[in-house]
């Protein structure tokens, strides 16, 4: 895991303890401030819309699939 990686989840105070090698995705118009959750195929974030409104985003990644198929 990268320094930088560690520092931000220090100062966003992730709750995961699990490390996280990719880092917070790019989100347009969202801030992820925290990793909130963690499953078999993805991530769950924290995240501030440009409005001030606070969600969960969740994210799901194409690798954790063993078929490319929806």
């Amino acid at each position: 895991m990268t320094e930088e990686r560690l520092e931000f989840q220090r100062a966003a105070g992730a709750a995961s303890t699990t490390p996280n090698t990719r880092g917070p995705p790019q989100i347009p118009d969202h801030q992820l401030l925290r990793l909130i959750g963690e499953g078999a195929y993805g991530e769950v974030w924290l995240a501030k819309s440009v409005m001030g409104t606070f969600r969960a985003v969740k994210v799901v990644y194409r690798e954790n699939f063993n078929d490319e198929r929806p």
